[in-house]
């Protein structure tokens, strides 16, 4: 880490705004009378931190987007953000508990460059168009009140509301401009400085690749461009600020890096620790205190305090579930025919893009899966779903969500599958449909054909907290068709609790 000791800067930077229309921009020494460096190594360190900047003019940047904001008291972590971000790296990931003034130290950096430097392009966006209209107001009665309330004309920008148009034009040409969604359409076109997506941590594989193939190219024409992921830890091990976060912590190169966490090793029977909390969260003592920390664990359950608060991200949900060496050794022989038995399952991906239709049934301790469709499209399902299950006198079992509840309704308007014969897994009977499949395949007992669309699904599958100690499958990488997985997790499903026919037996008198 950097420790210098750099003079304090008393410099009048009045003209930090634009034409020096507001009485802002106090001198350094109003907010560090210590000195820069001593205030910021002086609280909680972080858990990773890259090389850190010591430029005094662009650590005026964020003392004058603070005054902006009405804010007087600076923060340890506020000063660490901002020589992480002024560090010059191309991408920047910032990872801080709630309640650590993360968005707000960020957001100061950026308004301290639109000040200083003419033209300069911000682009912002949190997970949601709603999220970032809320920050947008958020932030305006902040600057408003910092302002002292003055008439908006003597501000030193613009702020334009209107619905898809929300931005904050400078006087000096720099813009600041709120997405009105997260989506990569929304993106193209002109160029930015900064990219920044906040609560980054919310936008999954799939999300992730959309946003950042219409986010960099808004760099490419823009010199010392910065592309900003900020956020708290997620639910899943998977997407663009996951990823980025193990580049630097791996200290790859082009990223800068600061995450405020507890130990990736503390455990759930240590999440209660107060000298943990401590030695993780920099806004206790700054912006929050232990008390109110002893108040809001109440109001928790241990995976999002763990989360939110400390940093830790929950445990193999990005890594494949099924062991590859495992699925190998479990192929058997191609059957003749299905046995009189099996159960169906079917499957639809979210867009409707893909679906699979799935065997199963039990041999003593051995469960099989065959896959028997998995192609492109939807609208092939109910019919062939329904001559399977009628040629076979067979059970189907399908998750009852979406587009898939919608086919059960067709087969039971059409009266093309008998209503005993569906099997529909409601959300709560999801993790547990779920889990016993997994088990299944740790104890040794789930055998394939090495059918290739089956073991690719199985392959690139991953885990998805549904609360304290449930989960559901999720692809593991963007773009995975994990189908055939979900179609043989309803296929068990709906074999285990097909529907028992008794045989009546003649009576003789």
């Amino acid at each position: 880490m950097v420790n210098n000791t750099n003079e304090v800067n008393e410099s009048d930077n009045s003209e930090s705004f634009e034409n020096g229309v507001t009485p802002l921009a106090r001198r350094l020494q109003d907010f560090l009378p210590g000195g820069w460096d001593e205030k910021r190594d002086s609280h909680v360190p972080p858990l990773n931190v890259s090389n850190l900047s010591d430029d005094e003019q662009k650590r005026d940047d964020l003392l004058a987007g603070l005054e902006l904001l009405g804010i007087s008291n600076v923060h340890p972590q506020q000063l660490m953000t901002a020589d992480v971000i002024n560090s010059g790296e191309e991408t920047v990931v910032i990872e801080e508990p709630r309640r650590s003034s993360k968005s707000t130290s960020i957001l100061a950096v950026l308004l301290g460059r639109c000040l200083r430097i003419p033209q300069y392009k911000v682009t912002f966006s949190a997970q949601s168009g709603t999220k970032t209209a809320e920050f947008m107001r958020d932030w305006l009665g902040d600057i408003d009140a910092g302002l002292g309330f003055i008439e908006e004309s003597a501000w030193p920008f613009k702020p334009r509301r209107q619905a898809g148009s929300l931005q904050w034009a400078f006087r000096n040409g720099s813009v600041f401009k709120f997405l009105n969604t997260p989506e990569a359409k929304a993106l193209r076109g002109g160029a930015a400085d900064v990219v920044w997506f906040d609560e980054a941590q919310e936008f999954d594989a799939e999300k992730s690749a959309d946003l950042k193939a219409g986010a960099l190219p808004l760099m490419d024409t823009r010199d010392d461009a910065q592309l900003i992921l900020s956020g708290t830890a997620g639910k899943n091990r998977s997407g663009w600020f996951w990823d980025t976060l193990e580049t630097g912590r791996k200290g790859g190169a082009g990223v800068a890096i600061l995450e405020y966490a507890a130990h990736p090793d503390t455990t759930y029977e240590q999440i209660n620790d107060e000298d943990v909390w401590l030695s993780a969260h920099p806004g206790i003592g700054t912006l929050t205190t232990l008390e109110k920390m002893r108040s809001r664990r109440e109001a928790f359950a241990d995976p999002e305090w763990a989360m939110e608060y400390l940093g830790l991200w929950p445990e193999d949900y990005s890594v494949s579930v099924f062991d590859s060496a495992k699925w190998t050794a479990s192929e058997r022989e191609v059957p003749k025919a299905l046995p009189d038995n099996a159960a169906f399952g079917f499957d639809v991906s979210r867009n409707g893009s893909t679906a699979a239709i799935v065997a199963a049934w039990r041999e003593g301790d051995d469960i099989f899966f065959n896959l028997v469709e998995h192609r492109s499209g939807s609208s092939w399902v109910k019919a062939r779903i329904a001559a399977l299950s009628k040629k076979h006198n067979a059970a189907v079992g399908l998750n009852d969500i979406g587009a898939i509840a919608s086919v059960r309704e067709e087969l039971e308007r059409g009266r093309l599958i008998p209503k005993a014969r569906l099997v529909p897994v409601a959300y709560k009977a999801i993790a547990p449909s779920c889990a016993t499949l997994l088990r299944e395949y740790e104890d040794g007992h789930v055998l394939h054909f090495g059918q290739a669309g089956l073991t690719e699904s199985f392959m690139q599958v991953a885990r998805q907290n549904m609360g304290d100690k449930a989960w559901k499958w999720v692809p593991g990488a963007a773009g995975a068709d994990i189908t055939p997985v979900w179609a043989a997790t309803m296929a068990l499903r709906a074999f285990d609790e097909r529907p028992v026919v008794k045989r009546l037996r003649a009576v003789v008198a």
